[in-house]
This record gives C-alpha cells, sequence and structure tokens, in this order.
C-alpha cells in the first residue's frame, strides 16, 4: 500500500510540473492587460509559424487537418522568404513588414561594427536586448493601440521593443510540448473580454529541426509534420468551441534543402586567410566582418587584400563573393551595421564555410536565395474576415504584417517595406 501511494503521490508531482512549465514561463502586465472599448467587438488573428515547412510539405505528407484547412481557406503558392531565408530574419520580418536591411535581424548569428557586439540565438541577453530590433512588431502595434497581443515565441517577442511587450508572452523554451502551446492559445481566448489577446502568435520547431538533422525527404520530416498537424487538430476543435470571429494564418519561415558538405562544400580559407575577420557560416553564406582589433585606417586594405582573393577563385556555379557595398539590391541586405563587410554566398545546393567547419553541418540547410522555390514557405489563412476556397500566386513574407494591421482594424504605425495592396484580393 506504501508503494502504491508512492507511486501516485510520483505520478501527481509529474503532473504538477508539467502543468507549471508554461504558467511559470510565462509573463503578462503587472496590472493584467485591458483591451480599450473599441476593440472589444473586433476580429482577432493567430498567426502559427511552422519552422522549416516548406512550401510543398502538404502535398508530399498529406496531413489531414493542414490539408483541409488549406482546401477551405486562401492558399498562396509558396511564401517568400527575406535574404538570407533563414529562421531570426524571416520570422521578425514577418513580425515587423520589414527587409532584413530595415529590420536589422541580418542572420541568427552576427557582428555589430557599431554596437562592438555579437548577436546570437543562443544568447539570451542579446534576445532580449531592444538595442538589436528595429522596426514595430505586429504585437507592440498592437498594444501601443490599446488592443491585448500574445506571443508564444516568436523572434523578437522577449525584447521589449519600443519599451513594449505583448500582454502574455514566453521566454522560449523548447521542452514546452507543442500540445502545451495548443492548450495555452485556446485558454488565452477563454479569458473574459477585456483581458482576451486579439493577436496571438505561436511557433512549432520540430518540423524545422528534423529537417536540418535528417533532410527534407526523411521519414522523421514526415513523422514532424504529422505531429504538428495533430496539434492544430487539438487547436481547430477548441476554436470551434469559442464562437469568435477568429481568423487563423498559418505560415513558415523558408523551406529546405538537402546538402553534401563533402562533396558540395567550398573552403573559403583555402583561398584566403581569415585570421583579420570574425566569420559567421558555415552554410549558404559566410559572413566575414573585420576585426575590430585592426586599426581603423588600416581595415579597407584588409578587406580589399582578402576580397580580392577569394573573388580570384569565385566560380558563379558554385558561390560569389561581395563587398557590402556591392551585394545585389534585390537581397535588400546592404545598409545596416550588421551588414558583413564581404558576403560569401553559395549557390544551391553547395556550401560555404572554413573547411573545419564545413564537416560539421547538418543533412538539411535553408538560408539560399529566397527565389529558389526550394527555400519557400507556405501560407494558408482561414476565418470570417478571409475568402474561402481561393489561390493565390507566391508573395514575399512582409506584406502579412499590413493584413493583420487591415484585419484587427489597427493604423501601421511607421512605414514599412510591405503592402497591403498584395493581400488585399483575399480579404472579404
Amino acid at each position: 500500500m506504501k508503494r502504491y501511494f508512492s507511486v501516485v503521490f510520483l505520478l501527481v508531482l509529474v503532473s504538477f510540473l508539467a502543468s507549471c512549465l508554461s504558467a511559470c514561463t510565462l509573463f503578462q502586465q503587472p496590472k493584467g492587460p485591458r483591451n480599450a472599448s473599441e476593440h472589444l467587438n473586433k476580429p482577432y488573428v493567430i498567426m502559427i509559424s511552422i519552422d522549416g515547412y516548406r512550401h510543398d510539405y502538404t502535398e508530399k505528407y498529406n496531413p489531414p487537418v493542414i490539408s483541409e484547412f488549406k482546401k477551405a481557406g486562401v492558399r498562396a503558392q509558396g511564401l517568400k522568404s527575406v535574404y538570407p531565408s533563414v529562421t531570426f530574419p524571416n520570422h521578425y520580418a514577418i513580425a515587423t513588414g520589414l527587409y532584413t536591411e530595415n529590420h536589422g535581424l541580418v542572420a541568427n548569428h552576427f557582428w555589430r561594427h557599431d554596437l562592438g557586439e555579437e548577436y546570437s540565438l543562443r544568447n539570451r541577453e542579446k534576445v532580449e536586448d531592444r538595442r538589436f530590433y528595429e522596426g514595430v512588431p505586429m504585437w507592440v502595434a498592437a498594444e501601443k493601440q490599446g488592443m491585448v497581443a500574445a506571443t508564444f515565441f516568436w523572434v523578437g517577442s522577449e525584447a521589449d521593443v519600443r519599451g513594449k511587450r505583448a500582454s502574455y508572452f514566453y521566454t522560449y523554451d523548447g521542452s514546452i510540448s507543442n500540445r502545451a502551446r495548443m492548450e495555452q492559445v485556446v485558454d488565452w481566448l477563454k479569458k473574459p473580454p477585456k483581458q482576451r489577446p486579439h493577436l496571438i502568435t505561436a511557433y512549432f520547431s520540430v518540423v524545422d529541426s528534423m529537417g536540418h538533422r535528417y533532410g527534407p525527404d526523411s521519414d522523421p520530416v514526415r513523422e514532424s509534420v504529422l505531429e504538428v498537424d495533430q496539434q492544430l487538430g487539438f487547436l481547430f476543435e477548441g476554436l470551434k468551441k469559442l464562437n469568435l470571429p477568429i481568423n487563423v494564418i498559418l505560415v513558415s519561415d523558408h523551406g529546405m534543402q538537402e546538402i553534401d558538405p563533402v562533396n558540395k562544400g567550398v573552403a573559403i580559407d583555402e583561398f584566403a586567410s581569415l585570421e583579420n575577420f570574425r566569420v559567421y557560416g558555415p552554410g549558404p553564406q559566410s559572413l566575414l566582418y573585420v576585426r575590430e582589433t585592426i586599426p581603423q585606417d588600416q581595415r579597407p586594405e584588409v578587406i580589399q587584400e582578402t576580397y580580392k582573393k577569394i573573388k580570384a577563385k569565385e566560380d558563379p556555379e558554385r558561390f560569389r563573393v561581395y563587398l557590402k557595398q556591392d551585394i545585389p539590391e534585390a537581397y535588400r541586405f546592404r545598409n545596416h551595421p550588421a551588414v558583413p563587410d564581404i558576403l560569401v554566398d553559395a549557390k544551391r545546393p553547395y556550401v560555404v564555410g572554413p573547411r573545419a567547419t564545413l564537416e560539421r553541418l547538418p543533412k538539411g540547410m535553408h538560408g539560399f536565395d529566397p527565389e529558389e522555390k526550394e527555400m519557400w514557405g507556405f501560407f494558408y489563412a482561414k476565418g470570417p474576415q478571409l475568402q474561402e476556397n481561393m489561390d493565390i500566386d507566391a508573395f514575399r513574407n512582409i506584406h502579412i504584417y499590413p493584413l493583420v494591421m487591415e484585419i484587427l482594424g489597427l493604423k501601421v504605425l511607421e512605414p514599412i517595406d510591405g503592402s497591403l495592396e498584395v493581400l488585399k484580393p483575399i480579404l472579404r
């Protein structure tokens, strides 16, 4: 009998800790959130990102819930990333409606010459540092106009950008289950109207993780797509019971490409010494920043010398190399202090970087030219403010921001690169 009670106590304790996992990491405004009276009868937007969900995964892996959602609502041929097609630049582009050079997150890891500091997605202090985030994220725009917002993981949501965060937000914790994330979304929408968020963002990472580890054509990717599909099914069933005008937008930040770093890897340190540079790579790009220890008056010469040596080995079928000022205008990746002094840009499926780092690359990668279809994400949307059963062309992800603002009846507070005209036809 004693053993029985010990087991029961252990199970209760585990259950309590599991439920506390989300509650203990949730932050909210100390005085409690309040919707302004003019927002109480407005629609709702839930935007969910499935990181690394390539534009063709729905047809490839046939997830039943996502397939039905796609069939009933608005579906794009693809969602084009901003350059480079990696996670942080693109989630923040969706959140702000800005190209990379205007929102400031040029990669997942990079150097800022003007700050003399490194940004890294693995550095909690930097992730929460407002200096690295420009523009007005949609949850900040909502809060500034008196509308309650909530974020269950989204790049930039942990920093007080423009002195604001969402009323409810989580610091990133990958151990929180996918089901717990969807449960929280439903619970937020069960709150009284004054406290209920009209804008909610949420995030799944598992498809991207499996794509990196095993490649886009693998069983683990298929299983991860079906896992997310199951959790979305739970969410949609919960939303049906709420009887609220909820618009759901499903997106991804980029696609995925299988790579072969042994046979398709370009070792740039075999062309030139990189000792005078901070190098962020390897992968589809290598970002080279001249070291701050080099005297200011010597930096242009050091940059030119290294650039010329790499340029001499340039092969457009494998990679191109650019000085900062010569990066293609179409990339919108030039006019910001975080942009590297030298950009080495690989041609899919090649990858670039120092020799010793290439062998550490996983089986799947993204970051290549966003015009390549393998880098396209997806966009499906459904709700009372949106058209039904509608196909649209592929478009750039910066145009989602003004769409969300329009649905919520909010103003775009500062100039953005996105345009409502691109997605206006999908509105009822």
